[in-house]
């Protein structure tokens, strides 16, 4: 947590506990900001393959994740029959696309 050992030993306990939930808070806002990334391009190199009337315009409904969740109604997807449908659709988009 970047700290030294003589700063860790004279640390209350509560300040050490503040401390790690802001640790664990900077690796998550990192997590998700890196995750927003990957799902951005990703959806743009999807994107560039299908035609302009086939385009996904939200990326939360391309590629949902757990926090999208809290702010919209699109469905997250859990289950593998669930990720099986959402890429046989990617497929046929892309057939459409290239015929």
């Amino acid at each position: 947590m970047g700290m030294s050992e003589s700063e860790f030993g004279e640390m209350h306990l509560g300040t050490f506990f503040l401390k790690l939930h802001y640790f664990f808070k900077a690796i998550e806002v990192k997590r998700r900001e890196t995750a927003e990334l990957i799902r951005t391009q990703t959806l743009y190199l999807i994107n560039i393959q299908l035609t302009p009337s086939d385009r996904i315009k939200d990326p939360r409904s391309f590629w949902p994740f757990q926090w999208d969740e809290a702010s919209t109604d699109l469905p997250v997807v859990n289950s593998a029959e669930e990720q099986a449908e959402r890429i046989q659709k990617l497929i046929k988009l892309h057939e459409k696309a290239h015929g």
